[in-house]
């Protein structure tokens, strides 16, 4: 399967000066987690966009979206820090949104290094991982962490379905509140 998630980017798309370098970040209980970073070539403080892959929060990794996301950089000019998030079942909610939660602390850490605005951070994620990816962005209000600016998730915050509808705590605008 991973290997055919990659076609997904345009395979004739030119990278230009795309470079990627890999990190460990640590998470609250002390285990390291992958983070790649993908950069456009130019260092100065720059927007930075963290990224949290698909996959049914039971598949996908970093590696199966390698492609993918260097060429969201090339398109967009902006670096971006892949998280390597565990997967269910073995690690139900809340441990993939505390695994991003650790990579945005390690990017806030090495920001000058990397030359990234901490002011300039934003959280995306593809498909299932839209969902560890806001999990995070609220984490992160909760702690005083930065603010971040939520690109291309699918929220329904305003659904007037009958399966959502007022009575839904978790799904309804009453829960998101």
């Amino acid at each position: 399967m991973e290997p055919g998630i990659a076609v997904v980017a345009d395979p004739n798309f030119p990278l230009g000066q795309v470079t990627t370098r890999g990190f460990f970040a640590k998470t609250s209980n002390g285990l390291n987690i992958l983070l790649r970073w993908y950069s456009p070539g130019h260092k100065s403080p720059s927007p930075a966009v963290i990224y949290t892959h698909g996959g049914g929060m039971i598949l996908g990794s970093v590696k199966a979206y390698d492609k993918v996301v260097a060429v969201y950089v090339a398109r967009t000019g902006v670096p971006f820090l892949a998280v390597d998030y565990r997967l269910a079942p073995e690690h139900p909610h809340s441990i993939p949104a505390n695994d991003v939660y650790a990579a945005l602390n390690w990017l806030v850490a090495h920001a000058e290094e990397l030359g990234v605005d901490t002011s300039r951070i934003g959280i995306m994620g593809d498909s299932a991982g839209g969902g560890p990816a806001v999990a995070m962005a609220l984490l992160a209000r909760q702690e005083d962490g930065p603010r971040l600016a939520i690109i291309r998730q699918a929220l329904d915050t305003f659904s007037k379905l009958e399966h959502y509808g007022q009575r839904d705590r978790l799904a309804g605008p009453a829960g998101l509140q």
